[in-house]
């Protein structure tokens, strides 16, 4: 049992686990908030390190912020809940994770041609919202997409597409 401890507290570091859909969007500098519940108060830090690979159970990369403390209102142990602003896109094509089978950096879509017919197509991925995926290239706007359970279908079978209001829960059986 240690009979003296010492520490130093002007500078905190916060470890944080970051999601693999913005893992590659971190850099090292870049200010980040974070809100301390039991202060009430948020704190500006900034990113000193990360480990530039993914924990493979968990699909997050750890990233590490330093928070100035010279006041020392921060202690150990505290929790907190950071905030981060990501590149936001202005006016992207965006399909239903639903509708996406990934694979790496891209995936593949279900795509109604002019003629009723289904084609398997392959997109390229920026980044995943809670319901959305954000296509950078291999769909155009306007194209139909199936939603849903990919089993029922397979490239060269006619269907009757039927579309879905955007807020509305997929249907069994729509095709």
């Amino acid at each position: 049992m240690p009979v003296v401890r010492l520490a130093q507290y002007s500078v905190l570091r916060l470890v944080l686990p970051i999601p693999e859909s913005v893992a590659a969007q971190i850099h090292v500098g870049q200010t980040m908030k974070v809100h301390v519940q039991a202060l009430n108060q948020d704190f500006e830090g900034k990113v000193s390190r990360f480990a530039d690979a993914l924990n493979e159970q968990t699909r997050t990369m750890e990233t590490e912020l330093d928070f100035e403390n010279r006041s020392n209102r921060l202690i150990p142990g505290m929790y907190a809940q950071a905030n981060f602003s990501i590149d936001q896109h202005q006016a992207v094509l965006t399909v239903p994770l639903e509708a996406v089978v990934r694979a790496g950096d891209g995936g593949t879509v279900l795509v109604v041609n002019h003629q009723n017919v289904i084609e398997e197509r392959r997109i390229q991925l920026a980044q995943d919202g809670s319901s959305r995926a954000v296509v950078l290239g291999g769909l155009v706007e306007g194209e139909l997409v199936i939603i849903g359970d990919r089993s029922a279908f397979h490239a060269g079978q006619k269907v009757i597409p039927k579309e879905m209001d955007e807020g509305a829960p997929a249907a069994e059986g729509n095709r």
